[in-house]
C-alpha cells in the first residue's frame, strides 16, 4: 500500500508537516521524500501557516508567500515584492537614466552585482535587512530532513532521501553543486542523465522522467526488502 502524501508547490517545511501528522497514524514501512534540487534547498526556516499557501496562484503566475523566511500579509504585497525584482527602481537620476535603454539596464545590473549600486527599493531595506538575518549557514532544509528521518525511525520505518535533479540552462543540478547540503543525510540519485527525461520548458520531469523515478524509488524499496 503506498499513501502519496505529496503536495503541490509546497516545500521540506510542509514535507515535515506531513511527517509530524502522518507519520505516527500511519506507521510506513518506507518515508520517500522527493527532494528537488531546483528549489528544495533552502537557507531559511519557513513556518508553515494554516490556509496560507507557499505560492500565491494569480493571473500573473505563481507567487511565493514566504521568500527567505518572511511572509507577506497578501497576494497583492507578494506581488509587488515580485515585480520589484524585476525592476530598476527610480529612486535616483542615475537609476531612471538606466532604465532608459537595454544597454544601460545591464550596465545597472552589473554594477549592482559588483555592489557600486543600491539596487534596492527604500520599502523593501527593512525586509531584507531581516531576511539576512534569518538567513542560515547551512541549509534549514537538512534540519527539516534530519527531523522527518528521526521521526520515521522512531516509528520504526526507514527513510529514504531521494533527489529529483533539476535542469537549468542545460545543465544538471545535483547534491554536489552545493557541498554544504546534506552533510549528514544518505541520498539517492536516480540514473537521471539524459534530457530526454526532463521538459525543455522548465526542467522538471516528463511522463518519462516520472516513471523512471518511481521504478528507481522500487528499486530501492525492493533492494532494501532483500537485505
Amino acid at each position: 500500500v503506498v499513501y502519496n502524501s505529496g503536495i503541490t508547490a509546497t516545500d521540506p517545511a510542509q514535507y515535515l508537516q506531513v511527517a509530524k501528522v502522518w507519520v505516527p497514524v500511519l506507521e510506513p514501512d518506507y518515508v520517500v521524500v522527493n527532494f528537488y534540487m531546483g528549489n528544495d534547498i533552502k537557507y531559511f526556516k519557513r513556518e508553515p501557516l494554516p490556509f496560507v499557501p507557499v505560492f500565491y496562484c494569480t493571473n500573473a503566475g505563481n507567487l511565493i508567500s514566504c521568500p527567505d523566511g518572511i511572509y507577506f500579509n497578501s497576494p497583492r504585497e507578494a506581488y509587488d515584492y515580485s515585480l520589484s525584482n524585476f525592476s530598476i527602481p527610480k529612486t535616483t537620476a542615475f537609476n531612471d537614466f538606466c532604465s532608459k535603454f537595454v544597454l544601460t539596464t545591464l550596465m545597472w545590473k552589473a554594477l549592482v552585482q559588483l555592489g557600486l549600486v543600491d539596487g534596492s527599493l527604500p520599502q523593501y531595506k527593512d525586509y531584507f535587512k531581516r531576511a539576512t538575518q534569518l538567513k542560515t549557514e547551512t541549509p534549514y532544509s537538512d534540519v527539516e530532513l534530519s527531523e522527518i528521518k528521526k521521526i520515521t525511525e522512531a516509528h520504526h520505518g526507514k527513510f529514504l532521501l531521494v533527489i529529483i535533479p533539476a535542469l537549468e540552462h542545460g545543465k544538471f543540478l545535483l547534491p554536489t553543486d552545493d557541498p554544504k547540503a546534506f552533510q549528514n543525510l544518505e541520498y539517492f540519485v536516480p540514473p537521471f542523465a539524459k534530457k530526454y527525461y526532463h521538459q525543455r520548458t522548465d526542467g522538471h520531469y516528463n511522463s518519462s522522467g516520472h516513471a523512471m523515478h518511481a521504478a528507481f524509488i522500487d528499486s530501492l524499496i525492493r533492494a532494501a526488502e532483500s537485505l
